[in-house]
């Protein structure tokens, strides 16, 4: 057996420890004195009284005034309140292999049993240390048995190897009997140590969840020294906020894991914080979110000697500008002009008209033109009586001309994305971003009338038909047929005079000279495609006698005459 035994001698006042199978030991303690192992452990003093000794195992007992020699019957009587459960029988304790009980201990979380076990049996368990500790519930908390944790030696970089007082002082244990396939004889290298608390890790997030346990036992290896710990801590705490604090429905159930966070993208991990973000959370999950995860990837870059000052605003300029505009919206009400600086997500004027410009001209949508409006009613307004000189303008215009182009659809490029396009603004200064929020804001006055008349139009069309006088008399030919339907055709005299009202308004041009939709049509040519489209209708409102209009050039509605461009007023930050 590999155990050791104490007895008493009647005849003396002594106690002597014999290992059993191997013969009385030379070891003699007077029955007075006290029996000290290591600080970890309890201390076993015997009573003076002859007849009376305490049980050394007393340890293994839930309550410490059971009696542990006591029936086995009555000491684990489970029913009786005044009973409680043994944790391992003393008989049982004699007659199993020291392996066996450890393993059974750390399936039941019995730590301070176990330390007693490993350290009277430290040389003859150590290498089966990763077996007990595989045999630890991944839901228990390491703070628990971090005693039993591999630590890492600096001095000779490599695992540090148990001790145990009692060999110190020239007690040795039996071998064990029972050997399991894998024990590990020599301690691990450090690389071979970091990757077992990888894989530990990755085993507690996979079977439980519980990222908060995985990482208390990242800080214990870190504790030790042990190099790669601390960014696999950064990595844990990453995680945690995208497992505890990430909004997302009740019955969505996702299975995170290290090494799945650690082949994802940092556009990932933006999309995955913000996944569930409403108009009403986004800005706040992207500053208690977002933020704190781009200030650590800045961090790693200037740690491993490859700084990168522009990567927190890219990466965040690169989830606006494919993020949906509801979502957008609240993003760019954030980050007006008239904010102070630091409260402002988006804080250069330039970069928020570039994104906005990207953003919008990039959207496939069709008829959230008030959310469209909100976000440029957000834009800075450059200082007004700075006045651009002729070459400046003349940049411009050929920006806008080029913005066209760049739209517009081919074969090597079917359509541009925003980030193509937030690409093309980057360049842009001040008097063309300036100039380009103004083509923005004729644009968005004729989506809006689009819209109106049931012929909505994506904002790309208008820079790509702005030299294109075909598409935009084909346009204009759908809004006066009323092609998008005719469930809700105008029913009044009145409703044909609006739409016609606003056909004009469309070939207009403005003070700034900007044209709009139909600026290559000429009045007369969207008079006479109106009236095409008017007698084409067959509309029961214009063929009734008692519905007349006038509709000569001289006999117009009086306020197509002195039609004013629609202006929306962006935000004029003070200087």
């Amino acid at each position: 057996m590999s155990h050791l035994r104490v007895l008493g001698d009647p005849a003396s006042d002594a106690i002597r420890v014999e290992g059993v199978d191997r013969g009385p030991s030379n070891i003699t303690l007077p029955r007075d004195a006290a029996f000290v192992p290591s600080p970890s452990f309890p201390t076993f003093t015997p009573s003076p009284n002859p007849s009376i000794m305490e049980n050394p195992w007393s340890t293994l007992v839930d309550d410490p005034c059971d009696d542990p020699w006591a029936d086995e019957e009555n000491s684990q009587q489970k029913g009786s309140p005044e009973g409680k459960s043994v944790i391992l029988p003393l008989p049982e304790f004699f007659t199993d292999d020291p392996l066996a009980t450890a393993l059974s201990l750390a399936a039941q979380e019995h730590f301070p049993a176990l330390g007693v076990l490993l350290e009277r049996h430290s040389t003859n368990l150590f290498p089966h240390r990763f077996k007990i500790l595989e045999s630890i519930p991944e839901h228990a908390s390491p703070s628990d048995y971090r005693q039993f944790l591999p630590a890492y030696d600096p001095s000779r970089e490599s695992e540090q190897r148990w001790s145990s007082s009692l060999e110190q002082a020239g007690i040795e244990s039996l071998p064990s009997r029972e050997r399991i396939p894998g024990a590990v004889e020599t301690p691990l290298s450090s690389s071979a140590l970091l990757q077992w608390y990888r894989d530990q890790i990755d085993r507690i997030i996979s079977r439980t969840g519980m990222v908060d346990t995985a990482l208390v036992l990242t800080q214990h290896g870190a504790s030790s020294g042990l190099s790669g710990l601390d960014e696999i801590g950064e990595d844990l705490s990453l995680l945690s906020r995208l497992v505890y604090d990430t909004p997302r429905p009740p019955t969505e159930d996702d299975d995170h894991t290290l090494s799945g966070w650690s082949k994802m993208s940092p556009p990932e991990v933006i999309r995955s914080y913000l996944s569930h973000s409403t108009p009403a959370t986004i800005v706040k999950n992207i500053q208690r979110l977002v933020i704190p995860y781009l200030f650590v990837l800045e961090s790693r870059a200037e740690r491993s000697g490859n700084p990168d000052p522009s990567l927190r605003n890219r990466l965040l300029y690169e989830y606006i500008v494919n993020a949906p505009l509801e979502i957008t919206a609240p993003i760019f009400e954030a980050s007006k002009p008239i904010l102070p600086t630091v409260e402002r997500l988006i804080k250069d004027d330039e970069d928020l008209a570039r994104i906005a410009l990207a953003l919008l001209y990039g959207s496939d949508s069709r008829d959230e033109w008030a959310t469209m409006s909100r976000i440029f009613e957000c834009m800075p307004a450059w200082d007004p009586g700075y006045v651009a000189d002729a070459s400046e303008k003349d940049e411009a215009d050929t920006t806008i001309v080029s913005l066209g182009a760049f739209v517009a659809p081919s074969t090597t490029q079917p359509r541009a994305t925003a980030s193509d396009l937030l690409l093309f603004f980057q360049p842009l200064h001040a008097s063309s971003l300036s100039r380009a929020l103004d083509v923005l804001d004729v644009h968005l006055e004729s989506g809006e009338i689009f819209l109106r008349w049931n012929v909505p139009a994506r904002l790309r069309w208008f820079l790509q038909s702005v030299n294109d006088g075909n598409e935009q008399r084909s346009w204009a030919k759908r809004m006066a047929r009323r092609a998008g339907g005719s469930s809700d055709e105008p029913d009044s005299p009145e409703e044909y005079e609006w739409l016609l009202e606003d056909m004009i308004k469309l070939s207009n041009t403005g003070e700034s000279g900007l044209r709009s939709a139909f600026g290559l049509i000429p009045k007369d040519e969207v008079i006479s495609i109106f009236l095409s489209g008017l007698l084409n209708s067959g509309s029961e409102c214009v063929c009734s006698p008692d519905n007349r209009m006038e509709l000569s050039p001289g006999h117009l509605p009086q306020s197509s005459k002195s039609l004013k461009p629609f202006s929306m007023h962006r935000t004029v930050k003070s200087r």
